[in-house]
């Protein structure tokens, strides 16, 4: 039975928040309190609030404990904040895909903790300098090689597949109702942007 709580916060506000639970969250799954989790941000929409909204895969019902101690981590932040969970519902394939890709954040944390990344790859695009490229964008060159490399690695033919999956969420990211939207959307993009792609 998934869960979710919604946490009110600023986008760097949730970050942080996000990051100091991460060893918590893994070790009441070690301890079976709960059989999965997953977080998304949410900020900068005129549809919905900034929020941080993390998820537990409780195995049968809420676990109070589980709620009470989420809300003690969370009152150095937010001073009164009181955990109401709700339900999280979609298809299957859905939960499990963002549980995923929350368990490929905590695994990058727990990397970049060791010094095996670097912390800047997830964040804002740094401009750099190297004798290949006039300037080259750290974070966006990991970012985008490790899409692609999670998909090649799970065994995602590029062609169409991969292909279409970044074109799905483009055209979601964009908001864009047809192609000649999302066609206009890249037109209006500042052109150094594509200077990257040569």
């Amino acid at each position: 039975m998934w869960l979710e709580y919604l946490i009110p916060a600023l986008f760097e506000r949730q970050k942080q928040i996000i990051r100091q639970l991460r060893t918590w969250i893994e070790s009441i799954e070690e301890q079976r309190l709960v059989q999965g989790f997953a977080f998304n941000h949410y900020f900068g929409g005129t549809d919905v609030q900034d929020e941080l909204r993390v998820r537990f895969d409780y195995p049968t019902e809420e676990n109070s404990s589980v709620r009470n101690e989420l809300r003690d981590r969370i009152r150095p932040f937010i001073p009164n904040y009181i955990p109401q969970g709700r339900p999280w519902v979609s298809n299957e394939e859905v939960l499990k895909a963002y549980e995923f890709g929350s368990r490929c954040a905590f695994l990058f944390w727990e990397k970049e903790s060791q010094g095996r990344f670097p912390e800047n790859y997830p964040s804002d695009f740094v401009t750099i300098r190297n004798q290949q490229f006039a300037f080259r964008l750290a974070p966006f060159n990991f970012q985008f090689h490790f899409n692609h490399g999670v998909m090649n690695s799970l065994g995602v033919p590029k062609e169409p597949h991969e292909q279409w999956i970044h074109l799905l969420a483009l055209i979601e990211s964009t908001g864009s109702r047809s192609l000649e939207e999302l066609c206009e959307w890249i037109r209006r993009q500042p052109p150094r942007l594509f200077q990257f792609f040569g």
